[in-house]
């Protein structure tokens, strides 16, 4: 059952104040005046008639809807919002797909939807991506867009894609021969981790402190490695629990 203020609600949220849409202020009207089924045909009008504002304004109501045909609407609308390029909608479809909300479960669509997010600057999706293709769940496995994506997300300031970077650096490290690809690779990971840690990641910061510690990508510095391990471990003891264990003598 559709909740009853739900329309109401989010027709006068923040989010649409700024929409320079004739049919979104009709809606918002229509909607003060406790006519949320109005409101609803308003925006779906305007929608089907190609007001992005309208658009956006339909997947909310959609989104918080009860009802499984308005959840089935809302992954459809979500799915051609996505293709017209509106990154909101791709996340919101990412989640849909994941969740079987609206439709089955369909981890191809789930992964092609979070890759466009990414790319299109929705960083908190470039995790999703990158391990989708890494593992090979939603398509072929495919490490180069594993990499692109949590470089992408790294480089736009999401702290999980920098951890998950590093990681990545870290295996390729281990997984090369011996050689200059081994000390890029460290190098690269190191700089990821410093990237983390730098916003905010505690797993980033010890991993940091450790390679700090071991001299792994770049100069051996114990006192300044036990120092940001110190400060992990004030912030999260689980997350740098594994590397104190591997300091004690």
């Amino acid at each position: 059952m559709f909740k009853p203020f739900a329309a109401l609600a989010l027709l006068l949220a923040p989010a649409f104040a700024y929409a320079q849409s004739p049919a979104i202020d009709a809606a918002r009207a229509a909607a003060a005046d406790y006519d949320n089924d109005g409101a609803r045909a308003i925006v779906s009008e305007a929608c089907d008639n190609g007001d992005a504002a309208a658009c956006r304004a339909l997947l909310a109501t959609l989104n918080n809807s009860y009802s499984d045909d308005d959840e089935a609407a809302s992954r459809t609308l979500a799915s051609t919002m996505c293709d017209n390029g509106d990154l909101l909608a791709c996340v919101t479809l990412v989640r849909y797909a994941e969740r079987g909300r609206g439709g089955d479960i369909d981890q191809s669509l789930q992964r092609s939807s979070a890759v466009a997010a990414c790319r299109g600057g929705m960083l908190s999706a470039c995790t999703t991506a990158s391990s989708m293709a890494g593992q090979g769940e939603g398509g072929p496995q495919d490490r180069a867009l594993s990499l692109e994506m949590v470089q992408l997300g790294c480089e736009g300031g999401n702290a999980i894609s920098c951890q998950f970077l590093g990681a990545r650096y870290q295996q390729s490290s281990w997984d090369e021969n011996e050689g200059e690809d081994v000390e890029a690779s460290w190098i690269a990971s190191r700089a990821a981790y410093a990237r983390g840690c730098e916003l905010g990641d505690v797993y980033s910061c010890s991993s940091l402190a450790e390679m700090m510690i071991s001299g792994d990508g770049g100069e051996k510095d114990l006192e300044g490695g036990l120092a940001l391990l110190e400060r992990a471990c004030a912030e999260d003891f689980y997350q740098c629990e594994p590397w104190l264990r591997a300091l004690e003598p």
